[in-house]
């Protein structure tokens, strides 16, 4: 009996600790009509008619002077499009209606590179692109 007491409570010792270290990591949750979406190692792009939620996207550094290029357009709503984690100091930009959206980040490290598109709301008829160039 303690054999088995032993067994079941180390068992679900286990499964905590692994349900607990799958809580850090964000991922994709939306709602969407007419989406269209692309992702590679070093291009990632989707397009829409409406879009609320969080998409994640992940692109491939290579080395550690890449740059990352985006574009960005939206009729209506607003998005906040974070790199590698949703915090205030991994912004890369905001974008509102009627809004168009084009830049670059430089400096990026070599790695995975999570791009996080966050919707305020409901978003209609935008398009997201994003280049991963060494």
């Amino acid at each position: 009996m303690r054999k088995l007491l032993f067994i079941f409570a180390s068992t679900l010792i286990i499964l905590i600790a692994l349900g607990l270290s799958g809580c850090s990591n964000v991922s994709s949750h939306y709602k969407a009509f007419a989406l269209v979406s692309s992702n590679t190692n070093t291009h990632a792009s989707i397009s829409f008619y409406k879009l609320e939620g969080t998409i994640v996207l992940k692109l491939k550094s290579k080395n550690n002077s890449s740059a990352l290029s985006y574009t960005a357009n939206l009729d209506g709503g607003s998005a906040t499009v974070y790199y590698n984690a949703i915090s205030d100091d991994s912004i890369l930009f905001r974008i509102s209606t009627n809004e168009k959206v084009e830049s670059a980040k430089t400096n990026i490290e070599k790695g995975i590179l999570h791009i996080i598109i966050v919707t305020d709301g409901q978003c209609n008829n935008g398009r997201f692109d994003f280049k991963l160039e060494s």
